[in-house]
């Protein structure tokens, strides 16, 4: 195995509180899913090896799951920041080929945190989108109005007239 390769499962397992043969195995838990996809994208980050060679330090078969699996951390990144620090955090480790501390860089809560999901009393999830209040272009009329979230895109005018009423 690769010095870096080994110097990432090292820091990974320490953090995810996992072995490194968990790390490397074919397992598909999601405990174990986790620090393996990170590792595929800090050894991107911190090393010149191509989705193959990452593949093959890793014990998988070709790249394309490793660039799905970097694509999907990437996403993840982009949309929390809490997750990208800790992310960087990681990955500066890694370079650094510091030793994990788990006192010192104590990041698995962010890098583990399940999305919460809550359900309603539909037994649906909560819905993505919040309604937000802006002006809004009249369907009828065509005129901007102030509406009160997405749904509402008849200004109270047009609302009023009998055509609207009786349809």
């Amino acid at each position: 195995m690769n010095k870096q390769i080994s110097n990432i499962t090292n820091i990974l397992a320490g953090c995810y509180n996992v072995s490194i043969d968990d790390i490397l195995c074919r397992n598909i838990s999601m405990e174990n899913v986790r620090p393996r996809q990170m590792g595929y994208w800090i050894a991107r980050q911190v090393t010149d090896l191509s989705f193959i060679d990452i593949a093959k330090q890793f014990n998988r078969d070709n790249g394309q799951a490793i660039k799905n699996a970097i694509a999907g951390i990437n996403e993840r990144r982009k949309n929390d920041h809490r997750f990208r620090d800790a992310s960087n955090l990681l990955a500066m480790t890694c370079l650094q080929r510091r030793e994990f501390d788990a006192r010192i860089l104590d990041v698995s809560d962010l890098l583990d945190r399940p999305k919460e999901e809550t359900r309603t009393n539909t037994g649906k999830p909560p819905p993505e989108r919040v309604h937000i209040a802006k002006d809004r272009k009249c369907l009828t009329c065509g005129n901007v109005f102030p509406s009160e979230h997405i749904g509402n895109r008849v200004c109270p005018r047009c609302q009023e007239t009998a055509i609207w009423r009786s349809a």
